[in-house]
């Protein structure tokens, strides 16, 4: 009789683990645990600088639905979690969300070798008064940038390779313009 409830317990046990993993493994899981509503819009997807897979990812929160940018990361076992998040405050129409992708490159100036690694920024916005067009033209050299806009609400994803400053104290040329500024200057929003 003791043979058979040990044996049943250790049953139950395994099939619970195996429940577990599989729930772990799907990062629908750690966005729901976290009190987010889903999977809205997969940003960005590839291996970190160590690796290891990722996602950004837009999403709202549960409840009173304000915008939110997760960075998930996947374990050795499989298993994703939240590493980041960031939303849009109560009284905010802008959100910025800054991370370093898994692409680098190098190259070999003057026999030293200089790396490179993508940075990436994306702003949330509610506030466009008009189509974000042609912005480009007013970036700084190196920067590309993709838009997806929906009335005035809006997501902005920077990426760049380029560093500014020496190899000591070099910051990613994301960091040195006011995107803000320049979408009000140029009347894309309010």
């Amino acid at each position: 009789m003791v043979k058979k409830c040990i044996k049943s317990i250790l049953i139950l046990l395994a099939i619970s683990l195996a429940i577990f993993h599989l729930l772990a493994t799907n990062p629908k899981h750690a966005i729901r645990l976290n009190g987010y509503v889903d999977i809205g819009r997969i940003i960005q997807h590839g291996r970190d600088l160590n690796g290891r897979e990722f996602k950004i990812i837009q999403t709202f929160t549960r409840g009173n639905n304000d915008a939110a940018f997760l960075h998930l990361n996947r374990n050795g076992w499989g298993h994703w979690h939240i590493i980041r998040s960031e939303r849009l405050a109560e009284d905010s129409t802008w959100l910025i969300f800054t991370w370093f992708g898994g692409q680098s490159n190098f190259q070999i100036v003057e026999g030293r070798t200089i790396f490179n690694w993508q940075s990436n920024q994306l702003v949330y916005g509610t506030n466009a008064i008009k189509m974000l067009e042609n912005l480009e033209e007013l970036l700084p050299h190196g920067v590309s940038v993709s838009i997806s806009q929906s009335n005035s609400e809006f997501v902005i994803h920077l990426q760049s390779y380029r560093e500014v400053g020496d190899d000591e104290a070099s910051i990613s040329i994301l960091s040195t313009f006011d995107l803000q500024g320049i979408l009000v200057e140029h009347g894309f929003i309010e």
